[in-house]
Formats: structure tokens, sequence, C-alpha cells
């Protein structure tokens, strides 16, 4: 009797050294398995990386394409009428945007001219010239030079240039709201032929 009460501690150590071994074989298996797993999800991942990234080299290229086209906005309109005063009314409105890497050039015009009864009521011509460097995504350096006659203005012309700077305060897909502002040089020549030279400041928002 006696060697039978000191077999039954070392059956119940042996059938815990078995279940503690299921155990642990149990957690190798499911170990496995999550290799396995992580295997096949690693072989599709590598298959499909290299078409998304070419897919986002294709984006890229195509978004620095867009930014560097040449873009041009014309808008113009003719109107005249007759009876018991005949008009006639004019309007050009050009803008030409051509971009490179961190450089832009813009070119804007803006032509009107109106008469009534052969009598000239409006006479205006406004032309700017551009150049911008962009330092960051939202502030760059502009240079402005521009060129104005306006007959019913009291001069025969007014030039002006100078350096500036502009800043981005909203940028997404449907909004955008920028600051531009200008130190410039200016000169006019009156009717009379006086020339007037002055310095002056030119700051906008453009929404």
């Amino acid at each position: 009797m006696k060697h039978t009460y000191k077999l039954i501690p070392l059956a119940l150590l042996t059938l815990s050294c078995l279940g503690n071994a299921n155990t642990t074989q149990e957690k190798i298996a499911a170990t496995k398995a999550q290799i396995q797993e992580l295997q096949a999800s690693l072989k599709t991942l590598e298959a499909t990386l290299p078409e998304q990234i070419a897919k986002e080299k294709e984006i890229k290229l195509q978004e620095a394409k867009e930014k560097d086209e040449l873009k041009i906005r014309t808008e113009f309109n003719f109107v005249s009428t007759s009876g018991n005063t005949d008009t006639t009314t004019f309007g050009l409105d050009l803008n030409v945007k051509k971009s490179f890497e961190k450089h832009m050039l813009e070119f804007s015009l803006d032509s009107q001219f109106a008469d009534d009864n052969g009598i000239e009521t409006k006479n205006k011509f406004v032309s700017e010239l551009t150049y911008d460097y962009a330092i960051t995504d939202r502030f760059a350096f502009s240079y402005l030079l521009g060129y104005k006659v306006d007959n019913f203005s009291g001069y025969d012309y007014q030039g002006y240039t100078g350096p500036g700077a502009k800043y981005k305060l909203l940028q997404d897909e449907k909004h955008k709201l920028g600051i531009e502002g200008n130190i410039l040089y200016a000169q006019d020549k009156v009717e009379n032929g006086i020339k007037t030279n002055y310095g002056s400041l030119r700051s906008k928002l453009v929404y």
C-alpha cells in the first residue's frame, strides 16, 4: 500500500507534464499558422507594391505636367446698339501663365473701349508682367512690371515696377485665398507732358 501512495503523485506529475507538452505544441502550431499567414500577406504586398509605386509615380508626373503647362484664359466682349443712340463697347481680358519648377511667369491684359454717338467715353489699357519664385509651398518672392493708359484719368500713361511677396492663406481643392504686396516705383506722364516719379505700396487679397 505504501508503494501505491508513492506512485499517485508520480502519475499526476506525468499527466501534468503531458498536458503542458500538449499546450506548448498547440501554441507552437498556432504560432506557425500565424507566421504562414504573415508570409502570405507579405507575398501579396510584394506583388502589389510595384504597381502602387508605378501609380504614385504616374500621379506625380501628371501633377508636375499640369503645373508646368502653359495656361491661357481669355474673355472677349463686343456690344453695338443703334436707335436713339449709337453705342459701341469693346472689352478684352487676357491672362497667360507659365510655370517651370519653382518659377512662374504671368502676363495679364485688360483693354476696354466705348463710344456713344461717335464720342469716345472709355479708353483704358492695362498690362502687367509678374515673376514669382516659390520659396515654400505657401510663400513666394515676386517682381511686378506694369503699364497703364487711361485717356479719362488725367494722364497719358503710368508705368510701375517693384519687388514684392505673396503668401497663400488658404489652399484646398475648392477655396484659395492669398495675400500679395509690392513696393513700387512709379512714373506718371500727365496730359501737359509733365512726368512725376514716386514710390507707392500695392497690396491685395486674391480669392
